[in-house]
């Protein structure tokens, strides 16, 4: 009987110890509504266009569950666009905020592209690499 008890606490501590780690091996098996989940959005438009869609962008991302923690903006040589990528964060899988945010910046004028991902890491905290 001894040997059953010590036997179930073993199975039940080596449960408990192991799993951060599993949940570190494994991150997309965890799927506790308190995860912070990153984002990447991409948009193209035209430049003319740039400080209009950017503000309209952190406008619609502070109506939802989402904090915005990186946003930046790239010429595409040859052609009279431009990219807007955001690092966008939110608790939880945020696929259906997300979804309204693309179709709300897809009818805009002057937009070409949207597209967005959910991703594992941040994008680097020096500016100097991005």
């Amino acid at each position: 009987m001894a040997y059953g008890a010590s036997l179930a606490g073993a199975v039940l501590l080596t449960n408990v110890v192991l799993r951060p780690l599993a949940y570190r091996l494994y991150p997309s098996q965890q799927t506790s509504p308190e995860q912070e989940i990153v984002y990447t959005f991409e948009l193209v438009c035209r430049s003319e266009d740039e400080a209009r869609i950017r503000a309209l962008l952190t406008q619609e991302i502070a109506r939802r569950k989402l904090t915005l923690s990186a946003l930046k903006s790239e010429d595409i040589e040859g052609t009279p666009k431009l990219k807007v990528s955001a690092q966008i964060r939110g608790f939880g899988r945020q696929d259906q905020p997300l979804e309204h945010l693309i179709a709300r910046l897809s009818l805009e004028a002057g937009v070409t592209a949207v597209s967005w991902a959910a991703v594992r890491k941040y994008w680097s905290e020096d500016p100097a690499t991005q």
